[in-house]
């Protein structure tokens, strides 16, 4: 119980009395009990908007699927369009880099992980810059794969 000492300031000789305010305990109290409610509230882990637009994500990713089922050509665009997905949302999660490679690097630090869809990304080089390059299917599929667990493991899928 807090007690509070009035003084009466006047001419007349000085006199003290204690008020005691019982009330004023629970205002403390709950005062102390908001703040701490407060700081829970900031404090907790909680869903944050990352940036990311899932919906286009999953549209673009149901795409690339539809492409992969395609024959050998449509599997080689598909490879194409995953690692462009990929390179795009950790872009936007803003791992820092200028090329994906450097943003995979940068993301193995946070998704340990992420390191499975090197070999994905190198498929991906292949295609895209040696024309001589000829791509299995079953490549492909791991590719496609390899992905779409990257996705995942961002949470972007």
């Amino acid at each position: 119980m807090l007690i509070f000492q009035v003084v009466a300031l006047s001419n007349a000789p000085q006199t003290t009395t204690t008020t005691s305010f019982p009330w004023m305990g629970a205002i403390v109290a709950l005062v102390i009990v908001f703040l701490l409610v407060l700081a829970f509230l900031k404090l907790r882990p909680r869903d944050y908007d990352d940036g990311l637009d899932r919906k286009k994500i999953r549209a673009t990713w149901n795409e690339i699927q539809k492409t992969s089922s395609m024959g050998l050509m449509g599997m080689k665009l598909a490879v194409i369009e995953a690692d462009k997905l990929v390179d795009n949302v950790m872009r936007q999660l803003l791992i820092p880099g200028d090329t994906m490679g450097e943003r995979l690097k940068m993301a193995e630090f946070k998704y340990p992980d992420i390191r499975r869809v090197w070999p994905a990304h190198k498929t991906r080089n292949m295609l895209v810059h040696d024309s001589t390059y000829e791509l299995r299917m079953s490549h492909g599929k791991e590719a496609i794969n390899a992905f779409e667990k990257a996705l995942k493991l961002l949470k972007a899928l």
